[in-house]
């Protein structure tokens, strides 16, 4: 209510068709569409779409990963006997 205000919320709310085409009369978006903007602008966030991971969240995963094989590789080298 809102996002919508008074009037598009009546109108969405009493509507007599499936939801889905409730919000597209409305919004005249898809419920996906208004979903997720209103869940950006709910959370006050940058959410990422699609199949792409944030590049911090590559990082953050691979240095642990880069600093355990560095780490073993060391101790391997060590460990030779020669």
């Amino acid at each position: 209510a809102r996002t919508l205000g008074a009037d598009r919320f009546s109108q969405f709310w009493t509507a007599d068709v499936p939801m889905d085409s409730a919000v597209h009369a409305t919004t005249g978006k898809t419920l996906d569409q208004w979903t997720g903007e209103w869940a950006r602008s709910a959370a006050g966030l940058r959410l990422t779409l699609g199949p792409a991971a944030p590049p911090l969240a590559i990082l953050s995963g691979l240095l642990p990963a880069l600093l355990a094989l560095g780490a073993a590789l060391w101790y391997a080298a060590r460990r030779q006997i020669g």
